[in-house]
């Protein structure tokens, strides 16, 4: 018996949705959703309209399909696949709704349908592939991307979604009470760059701009329980780590990055503070060397710190290629050699494994340069979560610090903290309090 055409297009709508929806949070990689959210909203509007579009030109344009309820739900799978990858690349890349939406007609509606025309052919038939098939799944892939792009603005623009989209930075490090350097500079960095920043305290220090008067640290087992409430709630798009102060320390942190492994990696591997107290023992740099740096997607030692990584004496320009060249073979995928320790201009060698890349600095003179080291390395890191490239990360975050401290402060009787939001106006910096 043949089933009447508005039943016919009803049956097909609905499986067809369904199925599509159902593609969309099962065959989408979870990851997907955090870094483009607009892809599952997509495909849900698009399984909407593809299901009544599928239906009526199976119903109305092609009288010699039989009884094809559902078979647009094979489609969906590898249509929203490639819609998926090509959307989150461009999203990544641009950090533009407006290239995702394009991400998602060009992946979806084009190359999706396309790349399913054999298959439609082989199911359908030539006719029904090229008037049902691929003008139903195309228009309906088009305006479903479309409908999405302006129910996201919509929802961006009062508020409801700014998670989805905020990039995150976490740093594991020391606390200082003088809110220079450690925790406050790295949360202040990550915020001037507008990244949502969490924190793992390490150590308590005692210290102001002219001191570290004492020390201590946090038990291990609350380290690895900071860690573990972030990692297991929100998404980290990147870890900055500094002071750890200890073997036991080093050990508990490696271990629990290696249990969630994040992408990114940057490892200050704080020694000594500017007032000169010692902040890492030498059995936790031994840990450090063997444990952290295989970690690390980029290290990011001043002269001092190097010297005791290595063993050698760097005082010339070939001293710096040398001593990146050993730390790079220590493990970490990348090393940038800070020359703020010596003569002239602070010059910082960076080495990607490949090639080398002076990065040039002005020297600035001024006694206000308290947490210095923090503040860069989570300047990269805030690149980083923000999906900057690694060289063009470090070149800007070279630039922001030297402007900080530019416009540094004159605070307490030692050295003075850099100022992290000078780039803000008065009442955006107000806003940030």
């Amino acid at each position: 018996m043949m089933m009447n055409p508005i039943k016919k297009m009803t049956l097909t709508a609905m499986i067809t949705a369904i199925t599509t929806i159902t593609s969309s949070f099962i065959f989408i990689p979870a990851g997907f959703a955090k870094i483009f959210p607009i892809q599952h909203l997509a495909n849900v509007m698009t399984a909407v309209l593809l299901g009544p579009a599928y239906a009526v030109t199976q119903t109305f344009l092609v009288s010699i399909i039989r009884n094809m309820s559902g078979t647009g739900s094979i489609f969906a799978f590898p249509g929203s696949m490639i819609g998926a990858l090509l959307a989150a690349v461009l999203y990544r890349k641009t950090q533009s709704l407006k290239f995702a939406c394009l991400g998602e007609v060009i992946g979806t509606g084009i190359l999706g349908s396309l790349a399913c025309y054999p298959l439609a052919v082989l199911l359908l038939g030539e006719k029904a592939a090229i008037f049902g098939f691929l003008p139903a799944f195309m228009l309906s892939s088009f305006a479903g991307a479309i409908l999405a792009f302006i129910l996201l603005k919509i929802l961006l623009k009062n508020n409801y979604m700014k998670g989805f989209f905020m990039k995150t930075a976490l740093t594991i490090a020391g606390s200082d009470s003088g809110g220079g350097a450690g925790i406050q500079a790295d949360l202040k960095t990550f915020s001037a760059h507008g990244v949502f920043g969490m924190s793992v305290i390490t150590a308590v220090t005692a210290q102001n701009t002219m001191e570290v008067r004492s020390v201590q640290a946090i038990d291990t087992g609350i380290i690895t329980d900071q860690i573990a409430a972030i990692f297991e709630d929100i998404h980290v798009d990147a870890v900055k780590i500094g002071m750890l102060g200890s073997k036991e320390i080093v050990e508990t942190v490696a271990a629990s990055l290696n249990t969630f492994l994040p992408a990114i990696v940057i490892l200050d591997p704080v020694m000594i503070s500017k007032s000169g107290h010692h902040l890492l023992d030498e059995k936790a740099v031994s840990a450090l060397k063997t444990e952290l740096l295989p970690l690390a997607t980029l290290v990011t030692p001043n002269v001092p710190e190097a010297e005791v990584l290595t063993g050698l004496s760097i005082r010339t320009k070939q001293d710096f290629y040398e001593a990146c060249i050993s730390i790079k073979e220590l493990g970490a995928k990348a090393v940038l050699l800070k020359g703020g320790h010596s003569a002239g201009n602070p010059n910082d060698l960076f080495y990607d494994g490949t090639d080398f890349f002076w990065i040039k600095g002005e020297r600035i003179h001024t006694k206000n340069t308290h947490g210095t080291g923090c503040t860069l390395s989570s300047a990269i890191t805030s690149n980083l979560a923000n999906g900057l490239p690694l060289r063009q990360s470090i070149e800007q975050a070279k630039t922001y610090i030297s402007e900080a401290i530019r416009n540094s402060f004159s605070l307490g009787k030692g050295h003075g903290p850099v100022h992290h939001f000078y780039s803000f106006s008065k009442e955006e910096r107000s806003d940030l309090i």
